[in-house]
């Protein structure tokens, strides 16, 4: 225990021993002495070193977001509701370079994550940096095959340099058919079709969970699975050999 630790435990007790002092009968005055030393005791007490984002508040930090669904917009939000640090669509284009904390949250879709090859198009993360990378799907990330379906899918998409270097958590999302665009709505279908055609044998967990929220509403979204996460934006950053 550190000495400005312990020298504010020291005035705490003494506060607390004229707060006593008073209360039984002894003069008012003492009330006032216990208030400054609480007050010397809060001064006393050791500040948290802020990390990364909260060292400079969210100006330094960006959550950028791509998403069919709006799953993936609700969790961008309520992150950075959480943390203060704002959150923009990848299709606005934000800038990367000076940002010492950048989350991405994108949503699943065949081949890769939706807006992500944009967003780091021409990006190289240099060792002050740290890249959060969070997918939004409808399968449970939780089983091994779906994980590992997911990381195939990223090394495809991403490059040796970058893929080693981020930090990867993986959220499940919604969807509402009603509510797609119209080619969107096409691409599901076909794809729906050709996974129908297929033995059921063949088909992944993947597969199955989209078969299974065909032309449905479904909704898997849990805001306390971004608790991690926001652990690990105010973790000072790794460097990576």
């Amino acid at each position: 225990m550190d000495n400005m630790k312990i020298s504010a435990i020291l005035y705490s007790i003494v506060a607390i021993i004229f707060i006593l002092c008073a209360a039984t009968g002894g003069s008012p005055a003492f009330y006032g002495v216990a208030a400054a030393f609480i007050a010397l005791a809060a001064a006393s007490y050791p500040k948290k070193d802020k990390k990364d984002c909260e060292q400079n508040g969210s100006t330094e930090c960006v959550i950028v977001y791509g998403g069919f669904y709006r799953g993936t917009k609700q969790y961008a939000q309520n992150l950075s509701e959480q943390t203060g640090i704002p959150a923009i669509s990848y299709k606005d284009e934000p800038s990367l370079s000076n940002m010492r904390v950048i989350i991405f949250i994108g949503g699943l879709y065949a081949g890769g994550v939706r807006g992500l090859t944009k967003t780091l198009r021409n990006f190289h993360l240099r060792d002050n940096q740290k890249l959060i990378l969070v997918t939004v799907g409808l399968a449970n990330p939780n089983e091994h095959e779906n994980r590992d379906n997911i990381r195939v899918s990223l090394q495809k998409q991403l490059s040796p340099e970058v893929f080693y270097k981020i930090k990867f958590f993986h959220l499940r999302g919604r969807i509402d058919y009603n509510k797609l665009t119209f080619v969107y709505s096409m691409m599901i279908k076909l794809r729906y079709h050709s996974l129908r055609k297929k033995p059921l044998e063949t088909l992944t967990s993947e597969d199955r969970t989209f078969i299974n929220t065909y032309g449905k509403q479904a909704s898997f979204i849990d805001f306390n699975a971004l608790k991690p996460i926001i652990e690990e934006i105010y973790l000072p950053v790794e460097r990576v050999p």
